[in-house]
């Protein structure tokens, strides 16, 4: 696994959560060493921050689905942020991430989320990144629309004037 955050606490988090579930983990402190790291070795999967300095994770995003070396592009991409709005919900779907966890979070979620994206059986990524899309391609339509409360989480209840 590649873990890539500028914050050093969510690096050991990570790193400690998926060593104890069995992963082999390199870290990455910003969107220019996840690079490096990914031409040295190709991981299972890489998790990904959004706000770094410099190269942030959606130009992470971008180089790593716009590789020419299908191995790569075909790593599955979960967004781990602080970045929490539908619009960057929607953006990482739409970008190319295959999930979007938003900080703070559950490790064990992590862990979960890995092991149901990497199991035997499970979809290839690219059949799962077209559906993320799809998706959110289609909640990002009914948002530009108008239609009131659709959101990346799904339709908002009516609201009264207290809420």
């Amino acid at each position: 696994m590649l873990v890539v955050d500028d914050e050093p606490d969510i690096l050991e988090i990570l790193q400690i959560t998926l060593e104890s579930a069995g992963h082999r983990v390199v870290t990455a402190a910003d969107g220019a060493q996840a690079l490096a790291a990914v031409e040295k070795e190709i991981p299972d999967a890489i998790l990904l921050d959004v706000g770094m300095p410099n190269v942030d994770g959606w130009q992470v995003l971008e180089q790593i689905k716009a590789s020419v070396a299908p191995e790569l592009a075909a790593v599955p991409v979960i967004m781990v942020t602080a970045w929490a709005s539908d619009e960057d919900r929607l953006r990482g779907g739409i970008e190319g991430a295959v999930e979007y966890v938003r900080k703070p979070f559950d490790p064990s979620r992590v862990v979960s989320i890995l092991d149901e994206l990497l199991a035997p059986g499970a979809p290839p990524e690219p059949e799962l990144r077209k559906h993320v899309q799809q998706s959110s391609l289609e909640r990002l339509a009914r948002m530009e629309r108008g239609l009131a409360g659709d959101t990346a989480d799904g339709p908002r209840g009516h609201l009264t004037r207290l809420d």
